[in-house]
């Protein structure tokens, strides 16, 4: 999502501040820049509308390119990896599997067979396929880690939506956009009236 100004509010920038050095593009610089910190707090809040996400996890995907005095246009971005399923808010180990709820207002749902345990120094969910013939020739009660590989069957991964799915929707990113345009229109009146103050 971009932050960028129109020729007309640039102009009229302009036209104020035409004997400043710098002063225009000093003004729209620190106004986009402004928009875009207040657009990333607005996206994490209409996010975790629809996901069961804190918004600090949002966060994490979320990256701002700041505008400068060379390129006045600012850009707010959604990019990453499917979200483990141990990053949603509750997921959690039960008798018969993880506990999960991804999207806010669906029902909770327990994957079975599925277990969560310290991987990459955070806590990951996995599955793997469950079938009672893989113990064969071990007894029945033998303990599955310690089975030889061959008797095993391979681990998954388990994981989510990315928090780019629900940004780029447009009941999400429409909102986000509107937010982002309302909010300009008042900072850029703040800082061109800051600049002429210190005329």
């Amino acid at each position: 999502m971009r932050v960028e100004i129109d020729r007309g509010q640039l102009a009229n920038v302009q036209i104020m501040l035409g004997s400043v050095k710098n002063g225009a593009p000093r003004v729209i610089s620190r106004s986009i820049n402004k928009t875009l910190t207040g657009t990333r707090s607005a996206a994490k809040k209409e996010i975790v509308k629809h996901y069961n996400l804190t918004q600090k996890k949002v966060d994490e995907n979320l990256t701002v390119y700041k505008s400068s005095f060379q390129n006045l246009t600012g850009k707010l971005e959604s990019k990453g990896k499917p979200l483990s399923l141990t990053s949603f808010k509750g997921t959690r180990q039960t008798a018969k599997g993880v506990s999960v709820l991804i999207k806010v207002g669906s029902k909770r749902g327990v994957i079975k067979h599925a277990f969560i345990k310290l991987a990459n120094r955070s806590q990951q969910a996995f599955w793997r396929k469950h079938k009672p013939d893989v113990r064969k020739p071990y007894l029945k009660n033998f303990p599955y880690a310690r089975l030889p590989r061959k008797y095993r069957y391979p681990v998954q991964r388990l994981t989510g939506p990315r928090v780019e799915d629900e940004f780029s929707k447009p009941r999400t990113l429409n909102a986000v956009q509107d937010y982002a345009d309302k909010r300009f229109s008042v900072v850029v009146d703040q800082e061109l009236n800051y600049e002429l103050s210190k005329l």
